[in-house]
């Protein structure tokens, strides 16, 4: 579907003359990525929206966005099981933010999250390996990302605005797990390369 969207769209820029037969590819693979990108925005909002939350998804998403894109995690091999997931989580983590409190075990699995994010950062994808160069820097910007996040948390938790930090803390918490299936299954294939 996402494919048949890009390509459509391609054909249109091509037909209107805007870009070229040859550039056909790039420009495909430049719009899949654009929706995968945007696609967690759409999705939240819309879930927002349903929820009466439109403030609250976007004070949630902002964070994991912005994050994921250089902290990497799971990335699943087909883009409708992506967007099927995705969906569910999102609107899932959505529905658990609006009914938990902010207290110390959120203010925990912040902090847990930001050491995590620190530590694990990045996540290659299977579809792009990172060369060392970018492992590096990817790393150091999810570092700094992240304690920004935390700042941002902590503001808010000092202005005794704790309904919008648990909002912030979900964000920053949702890509750390993300994180985790991957880190397992490196740590079961270490462990079987040894054995």
């Amino acid at each position: 579907m996402m494919r048949a969207a890009a390509g459509y769209i391609t054909g249109w820029l091509i037909r209107h003359s805007a870009i070229t037969e040859e550039d056909r590819s790039l420009y495909e693979y430049a719009i899949c990525s654009l929706i995968l990108t945007i696609s967690p925005l759409i999705i939240v909002i819309t879930g927002g929206c349903i929820m009466a939350l439109v403030k609250e998804s976007i004070l949630f998403i902002l964070p994991f966005m912005v994050i994921r894109k250089y902290s990497g995690g799971l990335h699943l091999k087909h883009a409708w099981a992506c967007l099927l997931s995705s969906c569910i989580v999102l609107c899932l983590c959505i529905y658990v933010t609006a009914r938990i409190p902010c207290n110390g075990i959120v203010s925990l699995l912040m902090l847990a999250a930001v050491i995590s994010l620190g530590i694990c950062s990045p996540v290659d994808s299977e579809n792009r390996q990172l060369d060392p160069q970018e492992k590096k820097k990817y790393k150091k910007i999810t570092i700094w990302i992240a304690m920004a996040f935390f700042a941002i948390y902590v503001l808010l938790l000092l202005l005794r605005l704790d309904y919008y930090a648990k909002w912030i803390a979900a964000g920053l918490i949702l890509p750390a797990v993300s994180q985790i299936p991957v880190a397992l299954k490196r740590i079961s294939g270490k462990y079987r390369e040894r054995n």
